[in-house]
């Protein structure tokens, strides 16, 4: 039997907890009190755990794990704003009548675009005479903002220049030289 080119390395429970939390936080002496190790000699303890080869294949393969989901929930949320930018009120309209269709048979890119509904009887007396309804969209020019964040659309045009720490703003220097004039002659 061939065995694969990756080496399991077999963690006890508190080193795994110690890689949940270290994914979840991204800090090795909080991983490290928070899987149960001694809060004293928690900053030691969490550099020494990252220093396990089988801890970091096991954070590798946790963060893999979690950017996969992220990614799915970023494609999720992608296409309900799509939805919502691209939403027409015909797509859930009768086109002889202009009458809503029943939800039912709203296609679902609608079912998704739609953040309210209201329905009232109307009446003649006792008598239903009929249904008026009221269908409300999701925010169009607020579904394209939250886009073009998640997109980075909306990174400002200038960004202002700092020092390494980030705690001075640096002012760009511009330095002038006179230049003399040619003359005719010198052409």
């Amino acid at each position: 039997m061939a065995k694969s080119g990756k080496k399991k390395h077999k963690l006890t429970p508190r080193q795994e907890r110690f890689c949940q939390f270290y994914v979840i936080y991204h800090n090795a002496a909080r991983a490290s009190r928070e899987a149960g190790y001694s809060a004293k000699d928690s900053n030691v303890t969490g550099s020494f755990l990252l220093a396990n080869v089988g801890i970091q294949a096991r954070i590798t393969e946790l963060q893999y794990t979690t950017a996969g989901e992220f990614n799915i929930m970023k494609q999720h949320i992608v296409g309900v704003l799509m939805d919502s930018i691209n939403a027409k009120i015909e797509d859930i309209t009768d086109t002889e009548t202009g009458a809503i269709l029943p939800v039912h048979l709203w296609p679902e890119h609608m079912k998704r675009a739609i953040s309210g509904m209201e329905s009232d009887e109307l009446y003649a007396g006792s008598l239903p005479i009929g249904l008026k309804r009221k269908v409300k969209l999701n925010d169009r020019n607020k579904a394209i903002e939250l886009l073009n964040k998640m997109c980075g659309f909306n990174m400002p045009d200038k960004v202002a220049s700092t020092n390494i720490e980030g705690t001075q703003d640096i002012i760009p220097v511009i330095k002038v030289y006179p230049v003399q004039p040619k003359n005719d002659d010198d052409v």
